[in-house]
Parts: C-alpha cells; structure tokens; sequence
C-alpha cells in the first residue's frame, strides 16, 4: 500500500538513512559528520537499533565503517543520557540488549563517564524509600552490572540524596 501511494513511514526514513550513511561513506555521511559538531542523545534507553546505526555513523571519526559496529567515534562527539530501568518503549522497538551493545561500543573507546547517582529533586526519605523498594523489585547485580541483556533484567542501582532533608520519614499516599 505505502509503494502503491508512494509513501514513507518513521522506520522507512530512518531505514532509507541508515542505507544512505552505510552505502555512501564518502559522500552523504562525510558530508553530515562535518555538519554536526556534536550529537546529544537523551533517553538513550529508548533508542531504537536504526536510531542507534545512525548516530554511531554519524559520530564516527571520519568515513570508514561498513558497518556501526567498526565505527570508531570521534572522541568527544557524543554524548548519551540513559537509564536502562527506564527502557518501556519497547512498542517503539527500544531494545535493552541494543542499549547495552551501543554502550559497550561506545565503553571500548574509553570515554569520559559521569555516572548520575543523586537524586535532588526528592526528600532523602523518598529516595530510601525507593531504593529499598527497587532493591527487592529488581535486585542488585552479583557483578555491579547495570543489566544483563540476554536475560532482558536491570537491576536497581541505589541513588544518593542529592540535598538535605527534614528529619521526618515523609508520607506515600497511594
């Protein structure tokens, strides 16, 4: 139906470009590395396998790959935000296991890591309250890995209260 009404939906586009960048290195993805000096990709857990080939080409350091996976990223290119215990999209073809093959890929290059461990938007009462909740729901890795891919399972990392807070053990109304 879409070849008939000569029409395009999200994954054509991102298929279409991923194709684009993968085939023609010298030209259309050297053209778009140069144009963008830098890709933030936030909710990285929510990126979908195209989305994840399209910014590997795109940060990668100079035109040479033929696949995602031999890109070597341009130090400092890119930057990714992400929770692999907020990865819910999977409607969208978020993927766990591709978050954590991009990560490792990106890891091997040894880039800066700032792991974000403190909340301060809540009461320290409230983030003990999670962390302990969390803790038995999702449980600690064996190994202190954030997941493990093939078995789809994140386990809980404790967060710090990131500010001071009343003495008072707060109150969960449910």
């Amino acid at each position: 139906v879409k070849a008939r009404r000569r029409v395009l939906d999200q994954i054509d586009l991102l298929v279409r470009l991923r194709d684009l960048l993968r085939d023609d290195p010298g030209g259309v993805r050297g053209e778009l590395q140069r144009l963008f000096d830098h890709l933030l990709i936030d909710e990285f857990q929510d990126t979908d396998p195209l989305q994840a080939e399209i910014a590997a080409f795109l940060c990668e350091d100079g035109p040479h790959a033929r696949s995602w996976q031999e890109t070597r990223l341009r130090p400092g290119k890119l930057t990714i935000v992400g929770d692999p215990k907020q990865s819910i999209y999977r409607f969208r073809r978020a993927d766990v296991a591709m978050y954590d093959e991009v990560r490792t890929h990106i890891l091997a290059e040894n880039p800066l890591v700032a792991p974000l461990t403190a909340n301060f938007r809540s009461r320290p009462s409230l983030i003990e309250f999670f962390n302990d909740r969390f803790s038995r729901i999702l449980g600690q890795s064996p190994v202190d890995a954030l997941l493990d891919a093939e078995a789809g399972k994140v386990f809980h990392r404790d967060l710090d209260p990131g500010r001071a807070g009343p003495a008072d053990p707060g109150r969960v109304h449910v």
